[in-house]
């Protein structure tokens, strides 16, 4: 997100919710076909659930995050938001 014009309030909501569920399947899978974990089924379980759990955060937070950003933020006409609510 460096060098985007993004508000750093909207970076920070990206980088909050950005893909990482499928990151963790994946690098999980890498490191698991290139060495032995004693472990294998306790860390797919635990990946799983931690993603899970992700989704379920972020699925609770999103929209209001997302409507206290547009609320804060000019619009793309540079218009101040504070006055489309008068």
């Amino acid at each position: 997100l460096i060098g985007t014009k993004f508000h750093i309030k909207e970076k920070l909501a990206i980088s909050f919710f950005g893909i990482r569920g499928i990151g963790s399947f994946f690098y999980l899978a890498f490191a698991l076909s290139t060495t032995y974990f004693p472990l294998e089924k306790e860390l797919w379980s635990l990946v799983s659930f931690i993603v899970l759990i992700s989704i379920i955060i972020h699925g609770i937070t999103a929209s209001p995050v997302m409507h206290k950003i547009e609320s804060e933020l000019p619009n793309e006409t540079g218009e101040d938001p504070a006055k489309d609510n008068v």
